[in-house]
């Protein structure tokens, strides 16, 4: 990603606070539309589903630190083996929360930022792609795995 990018992204926690509950519950109503299959993997209690998007959504924060951003997929590939959420689901989560984001942030989600948040969930969902296998086996007790590099290879647009 582009450091402006990352700015932009970064940049735009601070409009989330007032609409967060918003965007969350557009999120996870969105993600259950789009693949209905999921809503029994992931707890119905709407203020535990809103501490998960919170989780997920730290990892963005950390994209300007490359280690703590490698720490921020390894935590959040394990929260989702241990839900039995599979590779293909990644695009399923980023397209429900740039719906969600565009909905919950309406014009401060212009086309720059959208872009930004765009790769910026590509980038998220290639690292843990690549994490995957390896969250599968420490959810079942192999600890301490290293977390791959992640590569740059193509634009993912809805």
């Amino acid at each position: 990603m582009r450091p402006d990018q990352i700015a932009l992204v970064i940049n735009s926690f601070e409009l989330l606070p007032s609409v967060f509950d918003r965007v969350a519950d557009k999120f996870y109503d969105h993600l259950f539309d789009l693949e209905p299959a999921l809503y029994p993997r992931l707890k119905n209690d709407r203020a535990e589903l809103r501490r998960q998007f919170t989780l997920a959504l730290q990892v963005f924060k950390k994209l300007a630190q490359p280690e703590e951003f490698k720490t921020g997929v390894q935590q959040l590939s394990y929260t989702l083996a241990r839900l039995g959420i599979e590779k293909w689901h990644y695009t399923v989560f980023r397209v429900a929360l740039l719906w969600a984001l565009e909905e919950g942030l309406g014009r401060n989600f212009n086309y720059e930022t959208k872009l930004a948040w765009s790769e910026a969930c590509y980038h998220l969902i290639n690292a843990l792609r690549q994490m995957a296998g390896r969250a599968e086996t420490v959810a079942l007790g192999t600890p301490n795995l290293p977390i791959p590099e992640v590569k740059r290879g193509g634009w993912l647009f809805f």
